[in-house]
């Protein structure tokens, strides 16, 4: 990913980025992302459990977000010598800012969040549920949305007002 950021960046360019970060890694990794997805994972848990999808159909819906360590986000400079074809990583900060979805009804939270979600992982849990049959799928999704939402409601500390951000700043040698 770097390498094609770093190609398209005109010469003297600067690639700045926000992403999702922890400050701990491991089982210690914290964030909204990792506990929506551990919402996703219980819910498709339990409808395995119930017999509802099969386990292959609970394995294929991937969350494709990582929230990354600060040692994470420089390790791959720091294993090219600081430098991905001319891209280099000039500073790096965590902070937290505010949630765009956040509303205090935590139920809108919760739906606004998910729709973010959908945004990013329609076509992937649409394709995963659909190993349940084409006719399965869309009442498959919307229950899986409702009920993640539902949770993600219930949980208080799911609906925090901010979340740990990474700002890179990156210039383009090239």
């Amino acid at each position: 990913l770097m390498r094609m950021r770093a190609r398209e960046l005109a010469p003297g360019g600067w690639f700045i980025c926000a992403l999702p970060a922890s400050e701990a890694g491991g089982s210690d990794r914290q964030g909204l992302y990792v506990q929506v997805a551990a919402d996703m994972d219980d819910v498709l848990a339990e409808w395995v459990a119930e017999g509802r999808i099969a386990q292959s159909t609970a394995d294929a819906v991937v969350v494709p977000v990582w929230m990354r360590t600060p040692d994470e986000i420089r390790a791959p400079f720091d294993a090219h010598g600081g430098d991905i074809d001319g891209l280099q990583l000039i500073s790096a900060e965590l902070f937290r800012l505010d949630n765009p979805y956040w509303d205090d009804d935590p139920q809108v939270f919760a739906e606004r969040f998910l729709l973010n979600c959908l945004a990013w992982g329609r076509p992937l849990f649409e394709a995963a549920f659909a190993r349940e049959g084409a006719d399965r799928a869309p009442g498959l999704l919307d229950d899986f949305v409702a009920q993640v939402a539902a949770r993600v409601a219930d949980r208080k500390s799911t609906r925090l007002n901010s979340s740990h951000e990474w700002i890179s700043r990156m210039p383009s040698s090239a």
